[in-house]
């Protein structure tokens, strides 16, 4: 049950790539830890962005490039 709540989330925040420009079939997220995430580009994983999740919710609070 823990492990479907998991996806539940990245699916949401997969969708919410949208506000900050990015199509989300263009990425994977990538749970690192506690509200920290890696969001990936599936062709070129050299290129990422880091994203905090805002707490108690499935929205991103910061994404900033971390890589190209």
């Amino acid at each position: 049950m823990i492990q479907s709540a998991k996806s539940e989330n990245q699916v949401t925040l997969q969708s919410n790539l949208s506000q900050f420009g990015l199509n989300p079939i263009d990425w994977k997220i990538i749970h690192e830890e506690g509200r920290i995430y890696r969001i990936e580009n599936i062709t070129d994983a050299d290129f990422y962005f880091v994203g905090i999740k805002k707490p108690l919710q499935n929205s991103w609070s910061l994404m900033e490039l971390a890589s190209i």
